[in-house]
C-alpha cells in the first residue's frame, strides 16, 4: 500500500510545467543555508525544512506551492 500523499511525489520539470500551465508556482527552497547560498532557483523562498511548518504564513495564499 502506498501511503504517500500526492504532495509528496516527486515531479519532472515538463511535467510541472504541463500541469501548472501559465501561472507560475511559488517555488520554495526546504535546503540548508549553505546549500541555498551555493546556488538557488532565482526567485526561490528560502525556508529551511525544519521551520516550514512554523513559517506557512509566508506562503502565498492562492498560488500553487513547489518545494525541492
Amino acid at each position: 500500500m502506498n501511503d504517500r500523499r500526492q504532495s509528496d511525489r516527486l515531479v519532472s520539470p515538463d511535467r510541472l510545467h504541463a500541469r501548472l500551465g501559465s501561472e507560475p508556482p511559488q517555488v520554495v527552497d526546504v535546503r540548508s543555508a549553505a546549500e541555498f547560498a551555493a546556488d538557488h532557483l532565482p526567485d526561490a523562498v528560502h525556508i529551511p525544512l525544519d521551520e516550514l511548518p512554523a513559517r506557512l504564513g509566508e506562503l502565498s495564499a492562492g498560488q500553487s506551492v513547489v518545494t525541492y
